[in-house]
């Protein structure tokens, strides 16, 4: 257990919901017989733009039909399974025991089609925050993004424990003074939080 923890902030794609930006690149992969870190490296500043809402939701899905040649079928595949929400059931199951000890938020790279649906569908009230970097117009990659996340909660630094599935993501916020977790399942974060 984390002794001095008064905050957590997790992430959205891949811990509180099992979707990622990756399941696109992978999908990709697949329909273009290219590999996927040829796909990820051509994605990353598209990525970005998206997630920080400087491009635009419309834009960014013709780009990448453009790009790699999509049919609207085969768009449309990716666009619905990327912006479908599906919770991570075993993580949301202990949440409000973790809310009884911990303040919780969210601080999530996120783009707006993709927010708005979580905001519209998924009940967020466990949560002191919802930090989107699209809305924010900032991303992980911004030290001011934890920051934004952290006065939320009302909570220094190294206080406040960040959980996300991403060894990039896990750099950014020690590097701001956070604790980290890399998330793998619920139940290696479950042993580290609820003892």
């Amino acid at each position: 257990m984390v002794t001095t923890l008064e905050g957590v902030l997790l992430d959205w794609h891949g811990v509180l919901d099992r979707r990622r930006f990756l399941d696109i690149v992978l999908a990709l992969s697949r329909m273009k017989s290219m590999p996927p870190d040829q796909i990820k490296e051509q994605l990353q500043q598209d990525k970005k733009a998206y997630a920080t809402g400087a491009l635009q939701p419309e834009q960014f899905w013709k780009k990448l039909q453009q790009t790699y040649a999509l049919t609207n079928g085969a768009l449309e595949e990716l666009q619905q399974h990327f912006l479908k929400v599906e919770k991570n059931e075993e993580l949301w199951n202990i949440l409000p025991y973790l809310q009884e000890r911990y303040k919780l938020a969210i601080l999530s790279d996120c783009s707006t089609d993709k927010a708005a649906i979580i905001r519209a569908t998924v009940d967020l009230s466990s949560f002191k925050g919802a930090y989107f970097s699209c809305e924010a117009r900032l991303s992980k990659a911004d030290p001011a993004f934890f920051h934004m996340g952290l006065a939320g909660l009302g909570v220094q630094a190294h206080h406040c424990l960040f959980v996300d599935d991403t060894k990039q993501n896990i750099l950014y916020a020690q590097n701001v003074g956070l604790q980290t977790h890399l998330f793998r399942n619920a139940g290696e974060l479950e042993r580290l939080l609820v003892q």
